[in-house]
């Protein structure tokens, strides 16, 4: 992450949406409280023309993912939005707030595929998958 030349500079945070994969499944923190993941945003002008880009921060899944997918966006403990989001905070920071979020503060469940179609928004989406694992 050294290397990456937004954090070099005072960063830009954002939190993203996460979309599904083959089987789509619901990673939730287990009191189901919003989260958020470590993200970077930046703002360039090429050719006149305005640029807005977003990356979403992955890295090592805990175990809880580990079993579905081999990577973890970077999720934010509440005590660390406010440190995220600090344009003063030190690459050296940033990297140790960088760690998978702790499994037992989460719980996950298949849903059902119609949470593939963007035109599906629904509660249907978010719905344990009958019979299910």
């Amino acid at each position: 992450m050294a290397d990456v030349r937004s954090l070099r500079q005072p960063h830009r945070a954002s939190s993203l949406p996460d979309d599904g994969g083959k089987q789509p499944w619901r990673f939730v923190r287990a009191d189901e409280d919003p989260f958020a993941f470590a993200g970077l945003w930046e703002f360039a002008r090429i050719a006149g023309e305005d640029i807005l880009s977003t990356t979403i921060i992955v890295g090592e899944p805990n175990p809880l993912v580990g079993g579905v997918h081999d990577r973890l966006p970077v999720m934010l403990t509440p005590a660390y939005y406010d440190r995220w989001l600090d344009p003063e905070k030190t690459v050296e920071q940033l990297r140790a707030m960088m760690r998978p979020y702790d499994p037992d503060l989460m719980k996950a469940y298949e849903v059902s595929r119609v949470v593939n179609r963007v035109k599906n928004d629904t509660p249907d989406c978010v719905q344990p998958l009958e019979g299910a694992r």
